[in-house]
């Protein structure tokens, strides 16, 4: 229970820096109490407030939680406040001076640190300090002392358990983490129409009928906890505007959430509900045309009535138009008529800022979002204030458009970047599972980090489930990118997989989860239909995919019944889901192949790919009505928008010989990646990543942010380069160079590798690809850009390849060799 204590007895603390190891925070099924100020924000309550069902989850009995701006004189004693204006840590610090120097002043950064405190003419009192350098720096330490005795971020989320016990001894003397390296860091929710909202609407908010109060302060929650601090709510049709709901609004302040909205809800107004549906009952009239030039006055005023509510809020406005959903903004048909006219926008949306909140603009948090065609616009000519975030944006793939020039990297708002692990667009979907790899996160977002991107890191989540393990991926890059370099962030997965199943299972799930991102790399599951395999590829992808089902569903049968449910969600679902839509595809193709060569394995082939369909949804059945109680009923769709690629494709279960024309004999050898002498440049080197595509990759390092570039300064003698040994007697050979699709990070920068065989002279090669050429569509689906170059052979002498890697961005995965 709650104990609000109305002492006025101030007591003279003597503190003691040289505490004891250890701090028991349980003793025989008894925690201690939890001492906070009701002077803090609310996010510091509410934070106190999980902690203590968190260890009342672990030993059964919930701690006292104690509201008092005066220390108890006895102990132990957990103390949690903001240093900000918190009489309980400013006693603290009298006696303990500079106690709290290192995290005074900064952003979001936290103290746990262990003391004995003493009373005049009493024994000391043993003390956990967790302060905080604001009202979310202190929440933070509050999860992660929470973290640290057990409770995952997802304990709801993924119903990750959490460990009884009736004595837990926290080892922490000091800890100090924080600023976070990214200033706002946040998720969008978004394409919930399968998922996160027929679920919601059923389960968590029957009351509204959609996403709610109940299910977002459940994701506050998770953002805390994963040290976030920003959300795009959901916004499609079928769920009504975040701020349609008073409660949501309130939930935010309690959870100290920033609010925004995305590229196309500009001052936070949700077009496609509050537009679209709900205007006429707002304002008793008619929305007109969603034309700026025509509909100035109403547009205006549909956007002043948010500011006006919101000047009492922490939130962050979008500035811009779009269209009313994802779509290009009404207006002129040149660009020029474009950039004039949102211009005059921008200003107009800023004078009405400045009108509600008394302040220039300037003071007020305003992101940009160059979104799609709004970036070309942009690159026109638009006059942006210098005081507003640049959200730059991936190309829905996940890998990073052009972002911002030299002169831009300084610009006073700074930038930001806009990712995706969910997708509903060109060229094709991927809204099922979750398969953008750590290692490709931490290469781009490196990237980014160079072109200053460091103030706002926005992800696309979609529904949040199944997208666990990649949101903590970002939201623990986001905190400390030194962390997670791109050559170590696959060993991410090890760890996260530790943290909720133990080393001993973490060792069998860590390949499984690799494997799976590795076969994503070369064709998501939501693409796997669109993608050309040779016979060979088709069997050798074919037997990966038994592979992952077979060991996956095998360790299901090892887990212990406690870790269950998470383990199907965060591992089997997932990867034999994978798997297992691959498996239709493949054999589906095989059944092709094998009734053209008049072969009866056709048949085998097609009831492999109708029984691996149906396993689909056995396993969807599991997920929504078994797991956890049929808690997530409705949340799982194994078809979302009901695409080609999730149903049955055409089989072939008899032979029909049609004595095909064979294609051409193709030799081919495809060359080790490792097999190679890497020799480093004079400033620069190559990087082995695991993980970025099916065998990982070599990449430039570092990733700076790159100078401008043209195939005539290029120096060889300081490019890093890797050589191989070629075993080819061939007089001439095709070499077809695999690289990883990346943009140039800036318009004016090139992506180039420089090939040479033997002492000839290198040939330069740009492999750079403007977003939505027909070369780009083709790269995403596959997950790497090919370029090809042919060569004459000396006769008679043994051969060498080497590979000059000349920019930034660059990450080689693959050399074949076609033979001629």
């Amino acid at each position: 229970m709650k104990k609000h204590l109305l002492s006025v007895l101030w007591l003279i603390i003597l503190g003691n820096a040289n505490a004891v190891l250890g701090f028991t925070l349980i003793k025989d099924g008894k925690p201690v109490p939890l001492v906070v100020s009701p002077n803090d924000p609310p996010v510091v309550q509410t934070a106190v407030e999980h902690l203590a069902s968190d260890l009342h989850a672990i030993c059964g009995v919930k701690p006292d939680v104690v509201i008092t701006n005066t220390l108890p004189n006895h102990g132990p004693i957990v103390v949690i406040g903001c240093i900000s204006n918190n009489p309980l840590l400013k006693a603290v610090e009298k006696t303990t001076p500079h106690i709290f120097e290192r995290i005074n002043g900064q952003w979001e950064t936290f103290l746990i640190k262990q003391i004995n405190l003493r009373v005049i003419g009493q024994t000391s009192v043993s003390a956990l300090i967790i302060a905080g350098s604001d009202g979310r720096g202190t929440a933070y330490g509050v999860f992660e002392l929470s973290r640290r005795i057990g409770v995952s971020p997802w304990y709801w989320w993924a119903d990750v358990p959490i460990p009884k016990n009736t004595n837990v001894v926290v080892d922490i003397t000091e800890l100090v983490e924080g600023p976070p390296a990214i200033k706002y860091r946040g998720i969008f929710i978004n394409d919930e129409d399968w998922g996160l909202h027929p679920w919601a609407a059923k389960h968590m908010d029957p009351k509204h009928g959609c996403i709610g109060p109940n299910t977002y302060a459940r994701v506050f929650e998770l953002l805390l906890r994963l040290r976030a601090n920003l959300i795009w709510p959901a916004m499609h049709s079928c769920t009504k505007a975040f701020f349609s709901i008073p409660e949501n609004a309130e939930v935010a302040k309690k959870y100290g959430i920033v609010i925004g909205s995305s590229h196309c809800e500009p001052m936070l107004r949700n077009n496609v509900y509050e537009w679209s549906v709900n205007f006429e009952n707002e304002y008793g009239v008619k929305p007109g045309p969603w034309d700026y030039r025509s509909n100035e006055t109403q547009i205006l005023t549909y956007w002043a009535d948010r500011v006006r509510a919101t000047t009492n809020m922490e939130v962050i406005y979008t500035i811009g138009m779009r269209g009313i959903h994802d779509s290009g903004m009404p207006g002129p048909p040149s660009l020029t008529g474009k950039v004039a006219l949102l211009e005059k926008i921008i200003t107009d949306q800023r004078h009405l800022l400045e009108s509600f909140y008394h302040r220039p603009a300037s003071q007020i948090p305003q992101m940009f979002c160059p979104y799609k065609e709004v970036l070309d616009i942009y690159r026109a000519g638009l006059k942006l204030p210098q005081d507003v975030i640049i959200c730059w944006s991936d190309d829905n793939h996940g890998y990073l458009r052009p972002m911002a020039k030299p002169e831009e990297l300084n610009r006073p708002g700074g930038h930001g970047v806009y990712y995706h692990f969910s997708y509903w667009g060109a060229p094709a979907d991927y809204l099922w599972l979750s398969t953008i790899s750590p290692s490709l996160i931490a290469f781009e977002l490196h990237r980014a980090i160079s072109a200053r991107a460091t103030n706002l890191w926005m992800f696309n989540v979609g529904d949040i489930k199944p997208a666990e393990w990649e949101t903590t991926f970002a939201m623990a890059l986001a905190w400390n990118p030194q962390q997670w370099h791109p050559t170590n962030a696959h060993s991410f997965i090890s760890q996260f997989a530790t943290e909720i199943f133990g080393p001993v299972l973490a060792s069998r799930i860590t390949p499984l989860r690799s494997t799976y991102y590795q076969l994503a790399s070369r064709g998501k599951p939501e693409h796997i239909d669109r993608i050309h395999f040779t016979e060979t590829e088709l069997r050798e992808r074919l037997a990966k995919c038994e592979w992952l089902i077979q060991n996956t569903t095998n360790l299901a049968k090892e887990v212990p019944s406690h870790l269950r449910d998470c383990y199907f969600q965060l591992v089997e679902y997932p990867i034999a889901g994978a798997a297992l839509l691959n498996l239709v595809h493949l054999h589906a193709k095989l059944s092709k192949l094998e009734a053209q060569k008049g072969n009866p394995a056709c048949a085998a082939h097609a009831a492999a790919a109708t029984n691996a369909y149906h396993k689909i949804r056995e396993l969807t059945h599991v997920y929504n009505k078994i797991v956890a109680g049929g808690k997530w009923d409705d949340f799982m769709d194994p078809a979302p928008r009901n695409l080609p690629v999730f149903k049955l494709p055409v089989l072939h279960w008899t032979p029909q010989p049609t004595n095909p024309i064979p294609e051409p004999q193709k030799h081919t050898v495809k060359l080790p990646l490792l097999h190679c002498k890497i020799v480093p440049g004079t400033n620069a080197w190559c990087a082995y990543i695991p993980d970025l595509g099916p065998d990982g990759a070599l990449a430039y390092m570092p990733l700076k942010y790159p100078n401008p570039s043209s195939t005539n300064d290029v120096d060889y003698h300081v490019a890093p380069h890797a050589v191989w040994t070629l075993n080819v007697t061939n007089p001439t050979i095709a070499v077809e160079v695999r690289t990883l699709p990346t943009q140039p990070l800036y318009p004016g920068v090139q992506i180039r590798y420089a090939i040479q065989i033997d002492t000839n002279q290198p040939l330069v090669r740009n492999v750079a690809v403007r977003e939505n050429a027909p070369s780009w569509r083709t790269n995403v689906i596959y997950g790497f850009h090919t370029d090809v170059t042919s060569h004459t052979l000396t006769p008679n002498k043994g051969h060498s390849l080497t590979i000059y890697f000349l920019d930034p961005a660059l990450a080689l995965q693959e050399i074949i060799l076609h033979l001629q």
